[in-house]
């Protein structure tokens, strides 16, 4: 479950290979929101040209200011 207090400049989920997110690509639209987000179900899309093949990681970025607000690294 996701909870994140919607703050932030542009903040999206991305998806990057090695964990290196200003390489990386969005994964979603931007996820600011007034109230937030309180345990929630959120989803990333692959985008078209990428697989998951292509990540080893994916993240709630900052695209802005390049900053992680949380990440997660995962394998095959």
């Amino acid at each position: 479950m996701f909870s994140y207090d919607g703050t932030g400049i542009d903040v999206q989920i991305y998806g990057a290979p090695d964990g290196n997110y200003e390489q990386g690509y969005s994964m979603g639209p931007d996820l600011l929101r007034s109230g937030g987000y309180n345990n929630e179900v959120i989803y990333g899309v692959v985008p078209d040209g990428q697989t998951l093949d292509d990540l080893d990681g994916i993240s709630i970025w900052c695209v802005a200011v390049g900053v992680d607000f949380g990440s997660g690294d995962f394998s095959p």
